[in-house]
């Protein structure tokens, strides 16, 4: 479990900021980290690939414009984030829980209308297919070997 915590603005969002630096060079800035942020530095670095640095009063910066990737990334740890609202669902996300429910609730009326139960995973049957294997592989030791037919009298 990371001992990291991010705290969010007054408004309730991620304080992350992109700033130039010299000869063009863009950096991502993370800040209102407490509890241990080398702890959550070492994870960006490692999971986005990129080098950063910790600086004081709970600032991280990272090189490169990696916005969206912190982002997405500090969203995906809600238990490690204090005072930041949760990201706004968009249509598509309606739409595609929308979907997932009709497709779950048809299943089941399928199924309940043919009186099966509802599986929600496929059976395995390894030791059928196991079974269909060996006899094949014993029925073709058992055959003995076909010659190719004989097209004319020359071949004898």
């Amino acid at each position: 479990m990371a001992s990291w915590e991010v705290r969010g603005s007054k408004r309730g969002a991620l304080v992350l900021t992109k700033e130039k630096r010299a000869l063009g060079k863009v950096v991502t800035i993370v800040g209102n980290v407490s509890r241990n942020p080398e702890q959550l530095l070492t994870e960006l670095k490692h999971t986005l690939g990129t080098g950063g640095t910790a600086q004081g009063n709970g600032r991280l910066e990272l090189q490169g414009d990696r916005v969206e990737r912190v982002r997405a990334y500090l969203q995906s740890r809600p238990q490690q984030l204090k005072g930041v609202a949760p990201p706004p669902r968009t249509k598509q996300d309606d739409m595609d829980a929308a979907a997932a429910a009709s497709v779950a609730a048809a299943s089941g009326a399928m199924a309940a209308a043919a009186g099966a139960r509802v599986r929600s995973k496929p059976r395995h049957e390894r030791r059928d297919k196991t079974a269909e294997r060996d006899a094949a592989t014993f029925r073709y030791l058992r055959t003995p070997p076909q010659l190719p037919p004989r097209c004319c009298k020359c071949l004898k």
